[in-house]
């Protein structure tokens, strides 16, 4: 038989004293605590291999209750600090829909907000110090961005759009092909600023996902100096045989991504589930994650097409998708308005990795409100979801 020790009343209650009769046996009067007696003897501690206790001070964990699920490190403050927070629930009759505060989330705040989780009241959590997000006890899911949080697009864009105007991404400022309109970089940067424009036209569902890059190239290829083809095939054959070679040979995964998923499946107790959350096409992302070895990581890889809408909409239905709600989801990405703050209002906890460019400019960062959760790099994600617990 399996049980759990209560450490407060180590050797359980005798049921004897106007304590116990009234049914509060915390405050026993004949209890021996673990480690000393009331008349200063010696009983067995809560560090001790086996304690001897009588069965008042247990409580029994149902057979049919597998060891895995209810590991001791995890069952154990249930019984001191878990009881506490739990009878104080009990004492104001937190009804659900109801204000639930909780001042300092500790040793005892934990547990409470645990507690007025499961019986649906609205929470708060109140503390000193920086704002510290939902605890990630409570986190089933941890969703990831891929274009500038796993994969260096942007990179990989301007040096594709590079590499077909005859330059170079370190010919910054060079002349561009004969009859076309500017140089490498401001090439690039008009192929950039188009991307961005048609890209939101097929999230908005104005378009498909073939039909953004036909109009990219339609409006590019007079850039260039060539014509621009009102025939589909044909610019359909100029994106996948000159830009998306170019492209997916640029492509490169940032140095910190492998080991933060390597720490992330190393955290002790029940680790969170990973999952992909991108806006990009599912067979081009998948692509991506294959290449550098990242997909074995990952639980699944959501995208417009499986969930029918695209971020920032799409945070409701990624988490319907995994089976958790948004209140046990958090979502990292490096752009703090639609992977931070949109995921924020669906009620997911937004964690920015602030990569000190801003993907879509290239210039200076945002300055984002003090009570984001940011990060630089993305091997501090671990630590940061671990002191969220703590």
């Amino acid at each position: 038989m399996r049980a759990c020790f209560w450490p407060l009343g180590g050797a359980g209650q005798r049921g004897e004293c106007d304590s116990c009769r009234r049914g509060d046996f915390a405050n026993c009067r004949h209890q021996e605590q673990t480690g000393a007696t009331a008349d200063g003897g010696y009983a067995d501690g809560g560090y001790a291999e086996v304690v001897y206790a009588r069965t008042s001070g247990l409580v029994h964990v149902p057979d049919e209750v597998p060891p895995a699920e209810v590991p001791p490190a995890e069952a154990a403050p249930l019984l001191r600090a878990g009881l506490s927070a739990f009878s104080g629930l009990q004492r104001i009759g937190a009804r659900p829909g109801a204000l639930v505060a909780v001042q300092g989330i500790g040793g005892l705040g934990y547990p409470a907000l645990q507690y007025a989780r499961g019986r649906e009241p609205v929470r708060r959590g109140i503390g000193a110090g920086r704002p510290r997000g939902r605890i990630i006890g409570m986190v089933d899911v941890v969703f990831f961005d891929l274009d500038g949080t796993l994969v260096d697009h942007r990179r990989a864009a301007f040096a594709a759009i590079g590499g077909i105007v005859g330059g170079a991404t370190e010919a910054v400022g060079s002349a561009g092909p004969a009859g076309s309109a500017g140089s490498v970089a401001e090439l690039a940067a008009e192929w950039w600023a188009l991307e961005a424009r048609h890209m939101w036209e097929y999230l908005d569902g104005e378009c498909s996902f073939t039909e953004q890059h036909r109009r990219r190239a339609r409006a590019f290829l007079p850039l260039l100096g060539e014509p621009a083809s009102e025939d589909p095939a044909a610019l359909d054959r100029w994106i996948a045989e000159r830009y998306l070679p170019a492209l997916e040979e640029s492509w490169q995964c940032y140095a910190d991504v492998l080991p933060c998923l390597e720490a992330l499946g190393r955290m002790p107790g029940r680790r969170p589930r990973l999952a992909l959350l991108t806006n990009g096409d599912p067979g081009q992302q998948r692509a991506k994650l294959d290449r550098f070895g990242l997909a074995e990581h990952f639980e699944a890889v959501l995208t417009p097409t499986e969930l029918g809408t695209a971020k920032p909409a799409a945070y409701a239905a990624a988490c319907r998708r995994m089976g958790t709600v948004p209140e046990r989801a958090a979502n990292v990405g490096d752009m703090l308005p639609t992977d931070v703050t949109a995921a924020a209002a669906a009620g997911l906890t937004g964690v920015w990795l602030d990569r000190g460019v801003d993907f879509v400019t290239g210039g200076p960062s945002p300055v984002a409100e003090p009570s984001v959760l940011r990060i630089e790099r993305l091997t501090e994600l671990p630590e940061l979801l671990a002191q969220m617990g703590s």
